[in-house]
């Protein structure tokens, strides 16, 4: 007896028609695309409550678009919206917010200032997250040539400069395990600053699935009287993290959690909020 016949002999001795798993897909398809529906409607709530200033006061303003919806379907059902708080044009502030489904229930927020200095963020209008320092540190690509005179070039070459960099991370609960993310190839966030005296500007991400590990940010910045590009990384978890540019270290985050009070430091550049409403 062939596989099929196997298959379909099994099917009927437990009363179940071979229609019926086509269903089940079907069934869990439409619960998961409605449960992406309703996470973007939650998280894009969420980030209409916060409001962020910088040092000197000046408000932040929320990009409403979310720019990255994620999943991870290695670690369970869950839907996650990024979205970025501006000033000037620049990204001061970046969020991953998204709601669990499976193996838990509860929504959350992870922040990483990308600010040059201090500031201050509300929820609801209460003070709660006031990082103290600059959230990034930018430092000169490696060999990397002068800005081209076109956004099409500058695209190309900060497109070109993401494919030199690298990231892993660790586990967990094993720091011998490590991972390779990968690099999303087209930049989820482009901006300019005239007022800050940013020709062009671009944020990519490393992701795991499609879920947000680490960001790149690049951003034409003045060295003297030259124009030049310079990068900085932020991470989007609590694990250590190792980058490098053509396998040469040159960024490290360390494991923030375990213990987990240190997540929830208000005061450090990179927090998160759990069970958020």
């Amino acid at each position: 007896m062939n596989m099929i016949c196997r298959l379909l002999l099994t099917l009927a001795l437990l009363g179940c028609p071979p229609c019926c798993f086509a269903a089940d897909s079907a069934t869990t398809a439409d619960a998961q695309a409605e449960h992406a529906a309703e996470a973007q409607e939650l998280t894009t709530g969420e980030a209409r409550k916060w409001e962020f200033h910088l040092e000197a006061g000046t408000p932040l303003e929320l990009q409403t678009n979310p720019v990255l919806r994620w999943s991870n379907p290695i670690v369970g059902e869950i839907y996650g919206n990024v979205f970025v708080w501006t000033a000037h044009g620049r990204p001061e502030m970046i969020g991953s917010i998204y709601k669990w489904y499976t193996p838990y229930t509860h929504m959350s927020v992870e922040f990483h200032s990308l600010a040059r200095g201090p500031l201050t963020g509300k929820h609801a209008g209460q003070p709660a997250w006031f990082p103290a320092r600059e959230g990034v540190e930018f430092k000169p690509v490696p060999e990397a040539p002068a800005p081209a005179s076109s956004d099409a070039q500058r695209l190309r070459q900060m497109q070109s400069a993401a494919e030199g960099f690298s990231v892993e991370i660790a586990g967990r609960d094993r720091g011998d395990q490590v991972y390779q993310l990968r690099l999303m190839p087209r930049p989820v966030y482009r901006y300019k600053s005239p007022d800050q005296d940013i020709t062009d500007g671009a944020v990519f991400v490393f992701v795991n699935a499609t879920d947000p590990e680490t960001w790149l940010i690049f951003e034409t910045r003045r060295a003297g009287q030259e124009l030049q590009w310079q990068y900085a990384l932020a991470q989007m978890n609590s694990v250590p993290m190792r980058a490098f540019h053509r396998g040469r270290e040159i960024w490290t985050a360390p494991q923030v959690a375990p213990p987990w009070s240190n997540v929830v430091d208000r005061r450090a550049p990179y927090t998160h909020f759990n069970n958020v409403r």
